[in-house]
């Protein structure tokens, strides 16, 4: 079917099982009390129309009737009465009579591609069928005998019946190929060799124990959390929690436990998430502290900073300056301070160290 205008022309093919046949149209024509042409434009249209409709293919539910209409510039009444009068013969309610009987278009491949798909189909699915590597391509006179394969046993079935769990699966990473003929080339063209491929058994990997390691390092990280943030009665929730969920994902990404450990303690550094905003509510959850990747890194990186600033080597000569002001000897070395249990106090044994039971009086001078 044409326009008037080339570019407007489409070229439609029609199924034989959708192509009705002329006494068809004729009993449309006499139910509809309407010309052969009219039953056989409707029909045209109707055909192109369900072809194009997505999910709803083969099928007139939601037809537009009134578009439908001023597309064949016909009068809405006319269009509806003939689609009426097709049912039992065109239409079977709102599906199109034959349209699930539809074949395959037929493939204008040649026969040696067809064979090489089909033999990816059954490499794919894992069992190598020896039709398909015994038959040759058509057309072809000098072809090699080959011998049929025998039958392998389908790892389903195998997995179906338990003689194989996912863990212990054959698992295609070491393959034997063994060449069975050279292709059904001609002798001056570079052959193509068909092979078949032998998965070989792979040692079964224990998934349970990197699961209980993983749970490990979640349980180790929010002990963690709890600790430093001072929440004695916050919950998990088990393997399926939001919480579990969340640090399961990140020590799974690319964080470690420290790595999650120092960004808990860089959340203690934040004046903001420690309370100190608007709101006076402290931001140290959990789900905070892990949840962004860019405020994670934020608080490792602040981490790092905090020990650059709170732990840095103390000045050589503060301390001398500080055992000078108060009138200690500095030309002896100085003791290591003994704890006094009774007293609660630490002092020095001896008499030219620091006491902390010493008169402040005696050295008003050096707080002066």
């Amino acid at each position: 079917m044409s326009n008037a205008s080339n570019s407007f022309a489409t070229e439609i093919r029609f199924s034989p099982e959708l192509l009705s046949s002329p006494a068809t149209w004729l009993a449309v024509a006499d139910r509809a009390q309407c010309s052969v042409p009219e039953v056989i434009a409707v029909h045209t249209l109707l055909l192109t129309q369900v072809h194009r409709r997505g999910s709803r293919r083969g099928t007139i539910r939601g037809l537009d009737v009134a578009a439908f209409s001023q597309h064949l510039m016909m009068a809405q009444d006319r269009v509806q009465q003939i689609l009426d009068a097709m049912q039992g013969s065109i239409l079977d309610g709102d599906e199109v009579i034959g349209w699930r009987k539809l074949h395959a278009p037929p493939s204008l491949s040649t026969p040696r591609v067809q064979l090489f798909r089909r033999k990816k189909k059954q490499q794919t699915a894992g069992v190598c069928s020896p039709a398909v590597v015994a038959s040759p391509p058509e057309g072809v006179a000098d072809a090699v005998p080959i011998e049929p394969l025998p039958e392998a046993r389908p790892a389903r079935s195998l997995q179906a019946r338990g003689a194989l769990t996912p863990s212990a699966a054959p698992v295609a990473d070491e393959v034997e190929v063994e060449v069975i003929a050279e292709s059904f080339e001609d002798a001056g063209q570079p052959g193509h060799a068909l092979v078949s491929q032998k998965a070989q058994p792979r040692a079964p990997r224990d998934y349970a124990g990197q699961k209980q390691a993983l749970k490990a390092q979640v349980i180790e990280v929010f002990t963690f959390w709890k600790k430093v943030h001072k929440k004695p009665y916050a919950q998990l929730g088990g393997d399926r929690g939001q919480r579990y969920k969340l640090i399961e994902n990140r020590l799974k990404s690319q964080y470690t436990v420290d790595e999650l450990k120092q960004a808990i303690l860089g959340c203690r550094l934040s004046a903001f998430h420690q309370g100190a905003n608007e709101a006076r509510v402290p931001y140290n959850q959990i789900g905070h502290i892990l949840g962004k990747q860019d405020i994670l890194e934020q608080f490792i990186q602040l981490h790092q900073e905090g020990l650059c600033q709170y732990h840095s080597p103390r000045n050589a000569h503060s301390h001398l300056r500080l055992m000078t002001g108060l009138g200690c000897d500095v030309t002896r070395p100085a003791k290591k301070a003994a704890y006094d249990a009774e007293n609660k106090k630490p002092k020095t044994p001896g008499g030219d160290g620091w006491d902390g039971m010493m008169d402040r009086r005696q050295h008003g001078a050096a707080f002066r």
